[in-house]
């Protein structure tokens, strides 16, 4: 995220505005934080690896607070 960003939404309030504008939507999907640009490569692809795994589950199962 960078400062261009005006405003951030939920899940709920995007569908909201989506469907204000006559949209309807299909399906859900999050987007994980990039650890490739997080992770200093002095840890290792390893650790990326696990880090990448847990966050990609983490926000399957609560994308409110561990997906943007």
């Amino acid at each position: 995220m960078d400062r261009g960003h005006l405003r951030l939404f939920t899940g709920r309030s995007a569908e909201r505005l989506f469907e204000q504008a006559g949209l309807h939507v299909r399906e859900h999907r999050t987007t994980p934080v990039p650890w490739e640009n997080v992770v200093p490569g002095v840890f290792g692809k390893f650790v990326r690896e696990k880090m990448e795994r847990a966050d990609f589950m983490l926000s399957r199962m609560r994308p409110n607070i561990f997906a943007y």
